[in-house]
């Protein structure tokens, strides 16, 4: 697996992926996949997180139980990210893979956020190197056009630009809003 130590929060969903967007880590973990196995001859690719590696405080009551105040530290220690549904992969991530440090749920209600069966991580296997490719020959071609993404935690990406002034980009010519929807014109 790989792990990102961030200092604020990031959210990772498989929507992202499909997206184009918080594709390093899978980068990484691709990159061992394929060309590891001389060091890694056992290597199976089994996830990628976002751990917060700053401070998180608590908030509790003056006398919650011991059990409360366990279940709320436990809540600052869960990781962003997907992993393998395999119990042997979950289990070797967290003892008795119960979701206190895993994205994951227990419940058998559970939609299966968080996991990833390995059809979807060959998929997201695609989809990555897809879309390396999609941009090698674009900047082979010189074509850099600016197309800036407008989407749920990306929606001020411009904004803090620090390249804005010298990019030419006017108030989002063209944006991604969404997987289906490649660009819109604005304007």
């Amino acid at each position: 697996r790989v792990i990102d130590y961030k200092s604020g929060s990031k959210d990772f969903t498989k929507e992202n992926i499909e997206f184009g967007l918080n594709c390093q880590m899978l980068i990484y973990l691709f990159a061992l996949w394929t060309n590891g196995k001389e060091t890694f001859p056992n290597f199976v690719p089994s996830g990628v997180l976002y751990f917060r590696a700053n401070d998180r405080f608590v908030n509790a009551e003056r006398y919650m139980s011991d059990e409360q105040t366990e279940k709320a530290v436990n809540e600052t220690k869960k990781m962003s990210g997907i992993v393998l549904d395999d119990p042997i992969v979950l289990n070797g991530m967290e003892k008795g893979a119960c979701g206190i440090f895993l994205p994951i749920s227990t419940s058998p209600n559970s939609k299966g956020k968080g996991k990833m069966s390995f059809d979807e991580l060959k998929h997201f296997k695609n989809v990555v190197d897809s879309a390396i490719e999609e941009m090698a020959v674009s900047l082979h071609n010189g074509d850099a056009a600016i197309y800036p993404v407008n989407t749920k935690n990306y929606d001020k990406t411009c904004e803090y630009c620090d390249y804005k002034s010298v990019c030419g980009i006017d108030d989002f010519d063209k944006i991604r809003e969404n997987a289906n929807e490649r660009s819109e014109d604005r304007g």
